[in-house]
């Protein structure tokens, strides 16, 4: 196991300016630049937000996205904090605690509850990590969290952990109708935590970077007709469909994975006479992606 090293007084990280993206809410595509010291940033992540529902919630990633882009992993540039999203751990909230030794703020989740911890583990890092090498460093914050935690205290959500675009909400009560002093109301078991110490200087140095994936070439047609011919037919696009795994609903090739942001999100038609059939395939996430393309690229 690597050592992850860390340096000297809390004043001399507590003016450190540190980087992340803003979103206004869960439809808003458009990441807006952030810059402030830990100890503002403590301020702005564990004040409590407002909200009648999670989907009205504000929103943050601990990316840096490339100017006038949308968020996507391709726009990604730079991770500036390393963040725990835990769902299933046994441990409790007050786990943050063990992380001390660097700079840490932690709090509660949304659906948070007495019976059913949930909550983030947030660390600024000390160097950002380039969005290219974030696959190998989110390896390497799984092992630290086996080192600090425990094998035997579960995970966080690992593919929160991996994604270099990935957003959250902020922190908040979720609002109900009974009196702020009873023991049901959120406020009451919804918490937060933070310490200032040297900034986590996560090492992937020793994680080995992943081979370049050469794709079989798969041959769709008996060589009569070419693949842009073959485009329009029925049965080479049900070819096409099969090969790449696609889940079919109705005339529609479904959950194939997008080229560009690498989620279970492309779609195309099977049967191009049909009404408003699609047919170049293309990701449905229009807003923070917006791939479209051939089926070689697929």
């Amino acid at each position: 196991m690597r050592k992850h090293t860390h340096r000297s007084h809390c004043s001399q990280w507590s003016h450190t300016m540190l980087e992340f993206s803003v979103f206004r809410h869960i439809k808003d595509p458009k990441p807006y630049p952030a810059r402030c010291s830990f100890s503002r940033a403590c301020e702005y992540f564990l004040e409590a937000v407002q909200a009648e529902e999670k989907q009205r919630l504000p929103l943050w990633s601990p990316t840096t996205f490339s100017p006038g882009k949308t968020r996507s992993k391709s726009s990604a540039q730079h991770i500036h904090w390393l963040v725990y999203d835990v769902d299933t751990s046994p441990r409790p909230f007050s786990v943050w605690r063990l992380f001390s030794q660097w700079s840490v703020l932690a709090h509660t989740s949304w659906s948070h509850s007495p019976h059913h911890h949930k909550y983030r583990i947030i660390l600024p890092l000390a160097k950002p990590v380039p969005a290219k090498d974030w696959n190998r460093a989110s390896q390497a914050a799984v092992e630290l969290w086996s080192q600090v935690v425990g094998e035997n205290a579960g995970e966080p959500d690992t593919k929160a952990l991996v994604d270099c675009a990935r957003v959250y909400f902020r922190y908040a009560h979720p609002q109900v109708e009974i009196d702020n002093s009873s023991p049901l109301h959120p406020k009451q078991y919804h918490q937060t935590g933070h310490h200032c110490a040297e900034l986590l200087e996560l090492d992937y140095s020793h994680i080995p970077k992943a081979k370049p994936i050469r794709r079989k070439h798969t041959k769709y047609t008996d060589g009569s007709i070419s693949l842009k011919q073959g485009m329009e037919i029925t049965a080479v696009r049900e070819q096409i469909a099969s090969h790449l795994g696609a889940h079919i609903s109705g005339n529609e090739a479904r959950k194939i994975t997008c080229p560009n942001c690498s989620r279970n999100s492309v779609h195309f038609s099977l049967d191009l006479s049909y009404p408003n059939s699609n047919k170049w395939p293309s990701c449905n996430h229009k807003n923070s992606c917006g791939w479209w393309g051939t089926f070689e690229q697929l």
